[in-house]
């Protein structure tokens, strides 16, 4: 396995290759999971993202969002002068071993999104019905929010919308809070 070191060290240099260092105080983690970062010089936050898979063979993508500065997603593949001479059954053992790896991580990926798509049910279920005196539809001069529920006490409770699947089952909530210029939000590690 290479060093961990000299992965983020090539991985940071890809990123300022493509224009999109992280800003002073951006830590990048390589541990096979999605990361959002602010990019160096960029107004608004985290609109950098990258993974990076730490294994044998590194590997992972990066991209920002944002209008025309936008980069596009890239793969990344650290890449050494070391070229590696598998027999074919350590071949096929690696293969077996990337392999468990890929559903554990899938198996720990769809247990954390089941603890997400709870939070949210009860989420909703906490929430009370929803006004139209609630200073985001107040703003938008909506005269009802069907569909609605608030989410907190008095004139600091969030709006809550509800998404559901095919089956009408709720897998995440859209908080809109009632301050102005703070952004509509997703359940954290909900499929948007």
């Amino acid at each position: 396995k290479p060093n961990y070191y000299d992965v983020e060290r090539a991985f940071l240099e890809a990123l300022s290759d493509a224009g999109i260092s992280p800003a002073p105080g951006e830590q990048i983690v390589l541990d096979s999971k999605r990361h959002y970062y602010s990019v160096c010089g960029d107004k608004k936050k985290k609109r950098g993202q990258y993974c990076v898979y730490y294994d044998e063979w590194p590997a992972g993508y990066f991209m920002k969002y944002g209008g025309s500065s936008a980069v596009p997603k890239t793969n990344w593949q650290y890449k050494t002068d070391f070229v590696s001479a598998f027999t074919p059954e350590e071949r096929k053992a690696f293969y077996e071993e990337q392999k468990a790896k890929r559903l554990i991580r899938e198996e720990q990926a769809e247990k954390d999104l089941a603890k997400v798509v709870l939070s949210a049910r009860l989420d909703w279920k906490a929430a009370t019905e929803a006004s139209p005196e609630h200073p985001y539809a107040e703003r938008k001069k909506l005269q009802s929010v069907p569909g609605a529920r608030l989410y907190g006490v008095g004139k600091a409770a969030s709006l809550v919308i509800a998404y559901c699947d095919t089956k009408y089952e709720i897998q995440t909530l859209q908080t809109i809070s009632p301050k102005i210029g703070v952004n509509k939000l997703f359940t954290d590690g909900s499929r948007k």
